[in-house]
């Protein structure tokens, strides 16, 4: 018998291994695998039956219909027999396209959707105000603007005008301020004959202002330089420019610093010039004293930067004016690119003639925008006309504009 205290002998790891067998660890590991091929096999399956594809846009009912149709005439039936086609008479067929509505009726486009009118016209409406509103750049004109003056054709050349007109063809410039001067008040501002005779008128004036002869009509008159005249005196003096007294004495006033005792000058003496400018009309006219001297067409301020009515005076004369665009650049005098053309005479009102109000008459390199309503507020000329403009009215000139 052996001792309680005594212990059976502890089995070695080999002894271990073959009691426990290798059969257990391979079974789960088969079973695993087998329980994931199913898995795999399933997932597959139902990934076959049902294709991800991207999403399709919604398609017309009315064309699935007639699609499905189309697909049901020409499939096979099930039992993979050839199915016979019933042919019906044509009076059956007529009465069954009538009771369907289909055959003599032409079927509604599916394409377009009808709109109701109120919507139409609210479109309309709002495409109009959307116009109306639209700003051009500088240069174009505004939507619904002419670039033609506004005339009233409705009003003619009465018979004997129209030959006074072609008598004054050839005739001397006096003659013609003589006959057409009075005759303008017997015509509206707006119609074409006012613009017809205005335009004769100023051809008569602007020649005897700028080559006429002393005496030829009575503000043409010599002036003989006195001792401590200036040239700038003696414009002042007879409301004329410096300009002027140079165009009409190229030798004597080529030089303000540098002028001669004694020496004659031919000027244009006026009572007292004013410009008046009707912005409906879209005319400037230039008046020596309550006569009409000269009429030129002039561009407006575009409707959101209208050119502001009242009483003004020509503060600051300037030669080819350099121009500042809104993002600051400096556009120099005689460039192209310069919206204020060859002159510039600004305006200020009477009660504050150093003050600068932003406005002016000024030329423009693109003369077919005259008479248009597309300034930022600034009269706009042709530049031939604005200088012959700038060459008559001198600093302190009163613009009326209504």
């Amino acid at each position: 018998m052996k001792p309680r205290y005594e212990m059976e002998p502890v089995r070695s790891r080999s002894v271990r291994r073959k009691t426990g067998g290798p059969g257990r660890p391979i079974l789960i590991f088969t079973l695993v695998a087998i329980l994931t091929g199913a898995l795999i096999f399933w997932l597959i399956r139902a990934n076959r039956s049902t294709p991800v594809t991207e999403e399709e846009p919604p398609q017309d009912p009315v064309a699935v219909e007639n699609t499905a149709e189309k697909a049901m005439e020409h499939t096979a039936p099930k039992n993979g027999m050839t199915e016979k086609k019933t042919e019906l008479p044509p009076h059956k067929i007529e009465e069954l396209e009538k009771e369907t509505g289909k055959g003599s009726e032409k079927e509604p486009d599916k394409t377009t959707e009808k709109i109701p009118e109120n919507v139409t016209e609210q479109k309309e409406t709002t495409e109009k105000t959307t116009t109306e509103k639209v700003v051009p750049p500088k240069g174009k004109t505004v939507p619904g603007d002419t670039r033609e003056a506004p005339v009233d054709a409705s009003v003619t050349l009465s018979a004997s005008d129209q030959a006074l007109l072609v008598e004054l063809g050839s005739a001397a410039p006096e003659a013609v301020r003589r006959a057409l001067a009075p005759k303008l008040s017997e015509y509206p501002l707006y119609s074409a004959p006012y613009r017809a005779l205005a335009r004769r008128l100023t051809e008569a004036n602007l020649e005897l202002f700028l080559s006429g002869r002393a005496g030829q009509v009575p503000e043409l008159v010599k002036y003989t330089i006195q001792k401590g005249d200036t040239l700038g005196d003696i414009a002042h003096r007879n409301k004329t420019t410096l300009e002027a007294l140079a165009f009409r004495n190229p030798r004597t006033a080529a030089d303000p610093n540098k002028i001669l005792f004694g020496t004659p000058l031919v000027l244009y003496r006026s009572a007292a010039w004013k410009v008046l400018v009707n912005k409906e009309a879209r005319l400037l006219s230039l008046f020596e004293g309550d006569m009409l001297f000269a009429a030129f067409d002039t561009g407006i301020g575009r409707e959101e930067k209208a050119t502001p009515a009242g009483d003004f005076l020509v503060s600051f004369r300037q030669v080819n004016p350099p121009w500042r665009r809104a993002d600051g650049t400096q556009i120099p005098g005689g460039d192209p690119a310069n919206e204020l053309g060859s002159r510039w005479l600004q305006l200020a009102r009477p009660d504050a003639p150093h003050a600068r109000t932003g406005y002016g008459i000024h030329g423009t390199p693109h003369p077919e925008t005259v008479p248009a309503a597309i300034s930022y507020g600034c009269l706009r000329m042709r530049n031939a006309e604005v200088e012959k403009l700038f060459l008559i009215i001198p600093a302190g000139t009163p613009v009326r504009i209504e």
